[in-house]
């Protein structure tokens, strides 16, 4: 470790010896015997490789010009590219001697900073022109000067620094051309702070020279300028004195030119400009954030030479700003403007300012054209002008967020290529004659008197502006539009062009999401109040269309009548206010073309209306005073709201009259003449309405009366011929009669028509077509009307009788493409095992059974499993996400949640080729869980509660369709609630039904499952057949579903083989040709007894070890085989020789092993089916009767079966049928029979003296 730390230091030493110590003398006298003094500082090469590398920059301090002048002379011929110059004294640069007026500072291709000791201010001084000749930062120091060429190399002045200049600041070279510009001036002091003869402030480019790229010029600190004198990030060809830039070549930066400036200074007030004389051939951006300024203009004097060929972006004011003290102060009357100036457009002046490309000017609520805090007090405030007098090959675009000035324009005597568009976010427009009747300002002109190919648009969204008008023209481009938005004080109106004759072409006027009370809208092609708006108009003048959208509400009202020349929609709320008190003169509202009141629409006219054109209705209109359709009417489940007749016609104007043919269905309203509101009954004689008449046309039950009063006496409108003797027209009158309604019962549109009434029949029943269009709803389809909602009652058809006023409801079934499907799982079961207590009986009630509990599956219709994310592999797990929910007639709610089967990943099975979760149902009703309930049910509908039957070989399974019970769960009021993303979805459900397929068994007993160990042998029971798992965790799944099954009841199901026969003469055949074993055989399968015996398998690769006894009449020395007859299971009427073609029986290895003094057959199995023991019989015991055709007791050692000889012929094909009596045309003999008969009795007797005998030795394998 010592040697470590010295070898460190040994290092340090050499490096500090090789450190440069040389320090400049005191005076220049001494100037040969100098001691550099010079320190390396370690800077990064750049601010982009700050944390990869550094290089070692010299730092040289002085205190004299001779040590400045050496510094820099070192600086120059070192290979390092950053040194730093610390001033230990003020230090004046000379004068070059050919000039006599300029003195040059910097290193070409050198990064000098130029610093002070911490806490002191040195002074760099330039008697008079200061040249750069290399890229510099002045942080800590005070440059003086009178004026200074950063002579195009990158020049900061940090915000510890000071700069005091009496003249201009260039970023450019003196009077030569250079590559680009870049300064940043965060210092504070003074630049031309008090000339009075012109010079210019602060420039960006280059004095009588040019910028072949970019200019970039920021000023943030606080500094002191001469107010009103230039400031722009172009080149000059004079310095602003009298006379200076005479005969001087064109400037011109090649490049893009940007300004930033944010002066902390309250008396600098520079104007700000893209060029002076200048031609700028990029972009140019004036980013104006605080201060004061003379205005903010693209383009000055002169117009031929001041040319912006790029885009010119104004940004004036800062978002970050907003609402604080660091304010952009607008002097005077200065304004803010794209192409041209204040004094672009003053008598005399010639000429259009050219930008050749887009204008956009940003400008922020830090703008202020006034004082902060007062009121303005001047008639003659800033405006801002896209263009003023301009050219622009481009677009304009104003973006004004909450400024505050007088007025803004788009373009002023201007020529735009493109469009104008101006957007006004919270704007304040306004001067000293603030809501003075006669001389308020505050307006937004989209064009003045100028000439724009494009269109012209105008966005307002809140703010305080007084008219928003798009041209002082009476004519403007198709495509132009007016949008207002938020709650915008607007205190004069909106006009779109100077045409107050008739109405405009090409002109929306848009009122979107907005509130407000606007005074008028004149001159719109198309009026469109949308997005939820809630305006009031005190004026709609020389106006064409209007559409009204649903869930907006438009309220006009004016002190004349209102005319629109075009069509009028209606799908919201139009309420028409103003009313004359007469209709001698003109109807209060006229409407030239047609109007239309969508489904949820409403039309309130509290005057008398007038629609020249036909009229179209699917929702309400109320019509206070005598209105006139001049045109067609169709309604279709419309409502007409009519006030109650005062007098009736012919003695007064009938309410409606209808110059066209009327159709489809409308329920009229009466209500009280000064509440639209309110319903009103009407009397029996009362005429309302007049139609044109077309032989039997309009139809009776076009106009059905509505007031719930009336209709429940059985009053109708009664169509009838004119009461003025007229033979043109039809008469509504209400009279009294009989009426059906066709309620939609939960549908969500109506029947059409939805009332229909006729005259009483004396005598006989009424009957009543059915509406020409029926109710729709959601998810659902129709299925006929009926007497009771819920379906119970009669079916109501055009021949139903009707002698009393009814209402029929509509009947829905689930429409399946649309619906969540939720049907029971398929499943196998072996007869026997503890039920599942939801099923229900054939009563309707909770039945004893041994059936399982049901899982079931959900399938989500297409749209709702793709927002999901789900797929047919990968499915969404619905626990959480869906409720099947309903109210009752009395409103209780009733909720089913899910559940996995069991675990996520244990609870997929395949249905119709997709990935499915199996759930149980939950029901919580009023927080008492309720289980699902099922029923079982036949072929013939018989309901199964109990599946015991005793298999046979010609019946050996039976199937049953499971059914969800809709005493509960009825897919007629329930529906499925998904949520998803935070939104809540809602779908009918449709219930289907699965399969139960019940296995038959006969005599079957029940071994317990070791867990992967030997099992013991019962003393009482040495006999039976035992059972372990061939390893731990050992998984089981209810069929080959995959879902997981508990282990606590899976048990070995043991029963008798069906198939024995059949089985023998297979092994006949194949494994016993020489008849030199005996046989036993057993059913073996595993079952869930405490789930209804249902059928279970094990996970992939598990087995089970079986243990079988060995019979007690084979050899000591037997040869031992195991037959498994894999596949032949009970669940398939399949001809069982057929089988054993295809499902080949397997051979399994089999051990002899002894377990408490009891020889087993061991062997190992992954599957269920009949099994084989093939074991030589020990020949001293008694021969037993041959065929095996006895069934024993599955408990007890079975006899074996004697093997048939090779030669003995096949099983019959098909040993499942029953009837094995001669048939006529057999070819048998009766001889055969009586043979056949004869051994069969034998058999019989010799099947009961082992039955008798097995008894006796008291034996009976459990």
């Amino acid at each position: 470790m010592k040697k470590r730390i010295l070898s460190g230091l040994l290092v340090a030493a050499m490096l500090l010896a090789s450190l440069p110590t040389a320090a400049f003398a005191a005076d220049d006298t001494n100037a040969e015997a100098l001691d550099t003094g010079e320190t390396q500082t370690i800077l990064p090469q750049s601010e982009e490789d700050a944390e990869q590398s550094t290089v070692t920059a010299p730092s040289y301090e002085v205190s004299t010009t001779a040590e400045l002048s050496n510094a820099l002379t070192q600086i120059a011929t070192r290979a390092e590219d950053e040194a730093t110059i610390v001033l230990k004294a003020d230090v004046t640069l000379p004068n070059d001697a050919t000039s006599g007026y300029i003195s040059f500072f910097g290193a070409n291709g050198k990064h000098i900073t130029v610093k002070s000791d911490e806490g002191e201010m040195k002074k760099l001084s330039f008697p008079s022109y200061g040249v750069l000749t290399g890229d510099c930062t002045f942080d800590n120091v005070n440059v003086t000067g009178s004026r200074l060429f950063c002579n195009g190399y990158h020049t900061i002045f940090t915000e510890n620094s000071q700069i005091h200049l009496s003249e201009t600041l260039y970023g450019g070279g003196y009077k030569t051309t250079v590559d680009s510009t870049y300064v940043v001036i965060a210092a504070s002091g003074s630049i031309n702070p008090s000339s009075s003869s012109g010079l210019h402030d602060v420039i960006g480019g280059s004095y009588q020279g040019s910028v072949e790229g970019d200019t970039y010029l920021e000023i943030t600190g606080d500094i002191q300028m001469q107010s009103g004198n230039h400031l722009n990030p172009g080149c000059m060809t004079g310095d602003g004195s009298s006379g200076d830039g005479r005969d001087v070549p064109d400037v011109y930066v090649g490049g893009n030119a940007t300004l930033i400036y944010d002066n902390k200074s309250s008396t600098a007030s520079p104007a700000i400009e893209g060029t002076y004389g200048c031609e700028m051939k990029g972009d140019v951006t004036l980013d104006v954030r605080a201060g004061c300024v003379a205005g903010i203009v693209g383009t000055e004097e002169p117009v031929d030479k001041s040319i912006i060929r790029g885009n010119l972006h104004i940004i004036a004011g800062n978002p970050a700003y907003e609402n604080t003290d660091r304010i952009l102060r607008l002097g005077s009357n200065w304004p803010i403007v794209g192409a041209g100036h204040l004094f672009a457009a003053m008598p005399g002046a010639v000429g259009n300012y050219a930008i050749n490309g887009n204008i956009v000017i940003d400008t922020y609520e830090n703008v202020w054209a006034w004082d902060k805090g007062t009121e303005p007090d001047s008639y003659d405030l800033p405006n801002i002008y896209g263009a003023l007098r301009g050219n622009v090959g481009g677009s304009i675009t104003i973006n004004v967020h909450g400024s505050h000035v007088e007025d803004i324009t788009g373009a002023d005597r201007s020529n735009v290529t493109g469009n104008v568009t101006i957007n006004a976010v919270n704007a304040e427009l306004k001067n000293s004659y603030y809501e003075d009747e006669d001389y308020d300002e505050g307006d937004i002109y989209a064009n003045y008197s100028s000439i724009i190919n494009g269109k012209c648009s105008i966005n307002v969204d809140g703010g305080d502006v007084n008219i928003i008008q798009l041209t002082n023209f009476e004519q403007i481009n198709e495509g132009s539009q007016i949008t207002i938005t938020g709650s915008p004080k607007i205190r004069t109106g909106v006009v779109s062009t100077s045409n107050y004759d008739t109405t405009p072409e090409n002109v929306a006027v848009t009122l979107t999401d907005c509130t407000a009370t606007i005074p008028f809208i004149q001159s719109s092609t198309h009026t469109h109040v949308t997005n939820n708006s809630d305006v009031k108009l005190n004026g709609l003048w020389l106006t064409g269309s209007l559409t009204v959208d649903e869930g907006s509400i438009l309220k006009t009202d004016d002190l004349d009548d209102m005319e629109l020349s075009g069509n009028v929609v209606v799908n919201g709320t139009w309420e028409q206010l103003f009313t004359n008190s007469s209709r001698a003169a003109a109807y209060d509202v006229t409407i030239e073309g047609t109007m239309t009141v969508g489904t949820g629409g409403k039309y309130i006219g509290h005057g008398s209306t007038h629609v020249a054109g036909d009229v179209s209705s699917c929702g309400m209109m109320a019509l206070m005073k005598p209105s006139e359709f001049g045109g067609n009417y169709a309604g279709t489940n419309a409502e007409l709201r009519l006030p109650a007749v005062v007098t009736n016609y012919t003695a007064a104007d009938i309410p409606l009259k209808i110059g066209g043919l009327s159709t489809g269905t409308t329920t009229v309203n009466t209500v009280d003449p000064t509440n639209w509101q309110t319903l009103k009954k009407p009397a029996l004689g009362d005429n309302y309405i007049l139609s044109k008449k077309n032989t039997d046309a309009p139809a009776q039950d076009v106009f059905v009366l509505g007031n719930a009063d009336a209709v429940g006496d059985g009053w109708f409108l009664k169509r009838m011929s004119d009461a003025n003797g007229s033979n043109d027209y039809y008469m509504w009158q209400v009279a009294n009669g009989v009426r059906v309604i066709f309620d939609k019962n939960g549908g969500d549109t109506e029947a059409s028509p939805r009332i229909m009434s006729q005259e009483k029949v004396a005598g006989s029943a009424n009957h009543f077509d059915l509406p020409t269009t029926n109710p729709t709803r959601t998810g659902y389809l129709f299925n006929g009307w009926n007497t009771k909602a819920d379906g119970t009652g009669d079916a109501f058809t055009a021949t139903t009788d009707v002698k009393n006023n009814m209402t029929v409801y509509a009947q829905w079934k689930p429409d399946e493409a649309y619906a969540v499907k939720i049907a029971p799982m398929n499943l196998t079961v072996y007869v026997g095992g503890d039920g599942y207590h939801g099923v229900i009986g054939e009563d309707g009630k909770f039945a004893a059974n041994d059936l399982p509990d049901i899982g079931f599956y959900i399938t989500l219709p297409d749209d709702i499993n793709t927002m999901l994310g789900g797929t047919d592999e990968n499915p969404v797990d619905l626990s959480d996400k869906l409720r099947l929910t309903s109210d009752d007639d009395n409103g209780t709610m009733r909720s089913w949640s899910l559940e996995l089967y069991s675990d996520e990943s244990k609870s997929h099975v395949m249905e119709n080729g997709r990935r499915v979760y199996i759930y149980k149902l939950r029901q919580i009703d009023d927080g008492e869980e309720t289980v699902p309930r099922v029923q079982f049910t036949g072929a013939d509908g018989s309901v199964m509660t109990e599946s015991k039957f005793q298999a046979l070989l010609t019946d050996q399974f039976r199937n049953y369709k499971i059914s969800v019970y809709q005493g509960l769960l009825d897919e007629q009021i329930y529906k499925a609630t998904l949520t998803a993303d935070g939104q809540t979805f809602t779908r009918p459900i449709k219930l289907g039904t699965g399969t139960l397929k019940v296995r038959g068994n006969n005599d079957t007993t029940y071994r317990a499952i070791e867990n992967n160990t030997i099992p013991s042998v019962n003393p009482q029971e040495k006999d039976i057949m035992l059972v372990s798992t061939a390893q731990t965790d050992t998984q089981y799944y209810i069929n080959n579903s995959g879902i997981s099954a508990s282990s606590d009841g899976v048990k070995l199901m043991v029963d008798h083989s069906l198939d024995d026969a059949l089985l023998s003469a297979y092994i006949n055949r194949t494994s016993n040709t020489e008849g030199k074993y005996s046989y036993q055989f057993r059913y073996l399968d595993l079952v869930d007894t405490s789930n209804g015996n249902t059928y279970v398998t094990m996970g992939a690769g598990q087995k089970m070890n079986l243990y079988w006894p060995v019979p007690s009449d084979a050899k000591s020395n037997s040869e031992f085989r195991i037959i498994h007859f894999k596949g032949i299971d009970r669940d398939s009427d399949a001809d069982v020789n057929e089988l054993l073609t295809t499902r080949i029986p397997e051979e399994l290895t089999c051990e002899t092993v002894t377990i408490g003094g009891q020889k087993f057959v061991k062997f190992a199995v992954d599957s269920f089916s009949p099994f084989a023991l093939l074991y030589e019989k020990d020949t001293s015991t008694p021969t037993q009767p041959s065929g095996g055709e006895a069934p024993n007791q599955p408990g007890t050692p079975d006899t074996p079966v004697t093997p048939n000889q090779p030669n003995t012929p096949d099983v019959p094909s098909n040993p499942g049928t029953p009837d094995r009596t001669p048939k006529t045309g057999d070819t048998m003999n009766l001889a055969l029979w009586l043979s056949l008969m004869g051994l069969s009795l034998a058999g019989l007797f010799g099947s009961l003296i082992v039955v008798k005998k097995n008894s006796y030795r008291g034996k009976r394998m459990k």
